[in-house]
């Protein structure tokens, strides 16, 4: 692949990507499913020089993933620092290791 081709391929297969949400194969009850490696998997085919399809590859894989979630609520800069900082830096609330 020469660098013009990769220059454009990159890019396009970001592109094709970014309108699938970071995880895949979870529930509605919030069991997280598996982290979503299509941007490292396609950057890797395509620096490396890989005989493999880009296109076709992305054609199967993106069956699987989740379209990406709507935005919630906007982070403001004067409450989004405090109210994170309040639920342990997660959006939805401090994490526990479940141990007591």
């Amino acid at each position: 692949m020469t660098r013009e081709s990769m220059t454009e391929s990159l890019p396009a297969a970001y592109e094709r990507l970014h309108a699938y949400g970071p995880e895949f194969g979870g529930d509605e009850e919030g069991n997280h499913g598996l982290t979503n490696h299509g941007p490292m998997a396609v950057e890797v085919i395509i620096r490396r020089g890989l005989d493999i399809d880009v296109e076709g590859w992305l054609d199967r894989y993106v069956r699987r993933l989740a379209e990406l979630p709507g935005a919630s609520a906007a982070i403001s800069p004067a409450s989004g620092a405090r109210r994170w900082a309040r639920r342990g830096g997660c959006p939805t609330g401090p994490r526990t290791s479940g141990t007591s």
